[in-house]
C-alpha cells in the first residue's frame, strides 16, 4: 500500500480489476488505492478512468470515493506547436455538475 504512488494509472487499475475479479476482499487496500486514484485522476487518461471506477465498484471500493471521482471535472490539454504554440483545453464533465467559472474564460 506504501508504494501506490509509484504505480502508472495503468497499473493500479490492473490491480483493483484483478481484486475484482478473484473476490479477494480487502477493504484496506482499496481505501488506500481509492485515495492514490483519487490524488492523482489527472494521470488518469479517459479508459483508465472508467475501468478503475468500474473494477472499483466491483471490488467493493467506498461508493463515496468513486462518485467523487466520476463527477470531478475532466480537463485535457493540447499543444499544437506548429500553429505558432495555439494550446486546446477540452474540459468534460457530468450532467448535474456544478459549473465551473474556469470553464468560462
Amino acid at each position: 500500500q506504501e508504494r501506490l504512488s509509484d504505480l502508472a494509472p495503468r497499473d493500479l487499475t490492473d490491480v483493483v480489476w484483478a481484486l475484482a475479479h478473484s473476490g479477494v476482499k480487502e477493504a484496506s487496500f482499496l481505501e488506500a488505492a481509492g485515495r492514490s486514484a483519487k490524488s492523482r485522476q489527472s494521470e488518469f487518461g479517459t479508459q483508465e478512468l472508467l475501468r478503475f471506477l468500474g473494477a472499483f465498484r466491483r471490488a467493493g471500493g467506498d461508493a463515496a470515493v468513486q462518485a467523487e471521482m466520476a463527477s470531478a471535472q475532466q480537463e485535457l490539454s493540447y499543444d499544437f506547436p506548429a500553429l505558432d504554440g495555439v494550446q486546446v483545453t477540452l474540459y468534460g464533465e457530468t450532467p448535474g455538475q456544478k459549473h465551473s467559472e474556469k470553464r468560462r474564460r
